[in-house]
């Protein structure tokens, strides 16, 4: 499920476009007071946001993320056209994931603050068994004209049907137990060699235009460990879980492969 970062390779495919994605933009000075507030912040992200191709035409990518943990993406969708899909986001310490379908699934990344207006976003293009991440490709994000500036801390409110409530994995061996929480935190157990293993999460959940499903991506933090889900909307209290282990573009749009079907039930 790696990709390169905001490569659009999908999107070239649907669209012809060919466009490879680098990044190059220059930061602007934000307020003028010289502090660079965004760095203080939990989420810089929130606002809007762009990446400029060097394609031809330079053609740029606008990206609106909202503290829902939900963002829209627009790009060029031919010379005068453009297109918008939706995606998924979370942000954890120094580490952004996120997920569109349009291009092709879930994306790891670490970033740092240059200034109040631009964010260098770095592709995680391996994480290593200790959790070590290597690191890929980097392109700056820079805020968008007209894009609400934020000062102060905003938690994550997410809206999807897991959150409240525990849910388990009674089928596996590894008997796993996930507690999701509206701010985008959650805990996680399960058991491994004859131990229950605790460990904190962060996520999120959304229902991806693309592949027509609920999307729920798990982020750990003390292995940078990420993998995307897709669920089943609950029926009473229980569900479906499948890894999504591939998204891919076809000519009528994205299509994801997915592993085995996993039941949760709640309140067990």
């Amino acid at each position: 499920m790696k990709r390169k970062l905001f490569s659009m390779a999908g999107v070239a495919v649907l669209l012809t476009l060919g466009l490879i994605l680098a990044g190059c933009s220059q930061g602007g000075g934000g307020d003028g007071t010289g502090i660079i507030w965004l760095k203080d912040l939990n989420n810089p992200f929130i606002g809007k946001w762009q990446s400029e191709i060097p394609s031809t035409d330079y053609a740029t990518l606008k990206f609106d993320f909202k503290q829902d943990g939900t963002f829209t993406c627009e790009f060029p969708a031919g010379p005068d056209t453009t297109m918008t899909a939706n995606g998924g986001y979370l942000v954890n310490g120094n580490v952004q994931l996120s997920f569109m379908s349009f291009d092709g699934g879930i994306g790891g990344y670490t970033f740092t603050v240059a200034d109040n207006d631009t964010i260098n976003v770095t592709e995680i293009a391996e994480v290593k068994e200790d959790g070590a991440i290597v690191s890929g490709n980097t392109a700056p994000f820079t805020r968008s004209s007209g894009s609400a500036i934020n000062k102060v801390n905003k938690s994550f409110v997410l809206y999807n049907a897991l959150i409240g409530g525990k849910w388990k994995e009674t089928s596996t061996a590894y008997q796993a137990e996930y507690q999701f929480k509206a701010d985008g935190s959650g805990t996680m157990k399960y058991q491994a060699g004859g131990e229950t293993v605790s460990s904190e999460i962060a996520y999120f959940a959304f229902y991806d235009e693309g592949i027509q499903t609920n999307v729920l991506v798990t982020f750990m933090p003390d292995t940078n460990g990420f993998t995307a889900y897709a669920f089943t909307t609950p029926a009473g209290n229980t569900t479906t879980v499948k890894e999504i282990t591939e998204v891919v573009m076809e000519a009528q749009g994205p299509s994801a492969t997915y592993g085995e079907a996993v039941p949760f039930t709640r309140g067990y």
